[in-house]
């Protein structure tokens, strides 16, 4: 073993899949390792306070170290070498550490867990394109590797990916950055979006022999683009409420842009919009900050809720979400703007409501933070994708008033370090 190397033994969890461990008094992050075992290391960088390293050699491995079944740096499988229920217990961990560490958060109810099939459950990617080729990025670099044996794409969807580009006109191909590829949760419809480069040109035909036959529709445009162009079909799908898990929404469904946000586990989907449609309590005006495409609000509104409000920014959602709302009539108010200026101008239908946030990875903006602290909600169903930012929103929410009620994992990035959390929070008695 070179000299570079040392021996470490690996302590907890942290988030982003590595774990934890202590060389001369120095922390150090590990990655490819499962805490509890010993291992050599070599150094990758090192920063303020904290370095990071990786496992080169396992010396007492752990009962759970299970040999991957493709390659780990490719497609964010940073778990592959980790037995799956193990998997789980430490993404649980990782939140229940974020909630004590950052949070201060104490005597907090169990955090449960949903685990996910490993196989075919993404049914949603953007897949990265160097040349004719079509795939993932590895591990902390731009090299491209192949995501079919992940095995994470739900069937024809790399398929698509690769026929639309060799579909299209050799130098619009070469404008082509990445290839989004979405799919209904049933499988029945699928389409695409390009983003490039530079711009579309403005004139002649920009495929070779037509587009792929097997999808709804093809849009492209610059990853800045408010507003895609359309180059064939319709590139929409119509995801059904019903196979969302909402039982009586019988033909009631979700059109979605292949460039709209949206969750991208198709078996945990369902369970997901009951968990957090569920938390809403009966007879309670709903709001329903960054809905997307109207994911939450639609359900609870299709379950009987009777005034809901839903808001989003981003601008190729937000016209979806209008769309969607249509049906509703006067029961859903559909809001096409940030959510800071709501959260600011709104403060008092806030406090009536059961208020939904699912926010992106860092969390509620300091305006809304401060808004609902301020408004006092009747019930907040926390929809979080970091548990980091999680902490210091839970933090500042149970500071205001509101109290933890259930905490809940939902893995719907099976083999990587994402970690998915609902919780709901209530308003306690004054």
């Amino acid at each position: 073993m070179a000299d570079d190397t040392f021996t470490l033994t690996l302590d907890k969890p942290v988030a982003g899949g590595r774990s934890l461990a202590r060389l001369d008094g120095r922390i150090v992050l590990v990655s490819g390792g499962i805490p509890g075992e010993r291992v050599r290391a070599v150094m990758e960088r090192t920063g303020k306070g904290v370095a990071f390293a990786r496992v080169v050699e396992v010396e007492d491995a752990s009962p759970d170290r299970i040999t991957p079944a493709s390659d780990p740096q490719c497609g964010g499988q940073v778990f592959a070498h980790v037995a799956y229920a193990r998997q789980l217990e430490l993404k649980r961990a990782i939140v229940e550490d974020a909630l004590g560490r950052i949070g201060r958060l104490r005597d907090l109810p169990p955090i449960t867990a949903t685990g996910s099939p490993r196989q075919h459950w993404r049914l949603r990617a953007r897949l990265h394109v160097q040349g004719t080729h079509v795939g993932f990025f590895r591990e902390g670099t731009h090299a491209l590797c192949d995501a079919g044996p992940s095995g994470q794409l739900v069937p024809g969807l790399l398929e698509l990916a690769e026929a639309t580009l060799t579909h299209l006109r050799p130098d619009l191909a070469r404008s082509v950055e990445a290839i989004v590829v979405s799919q209904t949760v049933r499988g029945d419809q699928q389409a695409v979006h390009l983003e490039l480069s530079r711009p579309l040109p403005r004139h002649g035909e920009v495929w070779v022999s037509g587009p792929p036959a097997a999808c709804t529709g093809v849009s492209a445009g610059l990853v800045s683009s408010r507003h895609p162009s359309v180059l064939a079909g319709f590139p929409w799908v119509k995801e059904s409420l019903a196979a969302l898990g909402v039982p009586t929404a019988g033909e009631a469904g979700l059109m979605r842009h292949a460039a709209a946000f949206f969750q991208g586990n198709r078996a945990l989907l369902p369970e997901l919009v009951t968990a957090v449609t569920g938390a809403v309590p009966v007879d309670t005006p709903v709001v329903d900050l960054y809905a997307g495409v109207g994911l939450f609000g639609l359900a609870a509104a299709t379950l009987g809720a009777s005034s809901v409000t839903c808001v989003e920014g981003d601008a190729v959602s937000a016209e979806d979400l209008v769309t969607n709302a249509l049906p509703y009539g006067d029961r859903v108010r559909a809001v096409r703007g940030d959510v800071e200026t709501f959260a600011r101008e709104e403060t008092q239908l806030l406090g009536d409501a059961c208020v939904i946030v699912d926010p992106p990875r860092t969390g509620l903006s300091p305006v809304v933070s401060r808004a609902l602290a301020a408004a006092h909600p009747r019930r907040v169903v926390y929809v979080s994708c970091d548990p980091a930012t999680l902490a210091r929103d839970l933090q500042g929410l149970v500071a205001s008033g509101l109290a933890i009620d259930s905490l809940r994992v939902f893995d719907l990035f099976p083999l990587t370090a994402h970690v998915e959390t609902v919780v709901t929070l209530t308003a306690c008695p004054s």
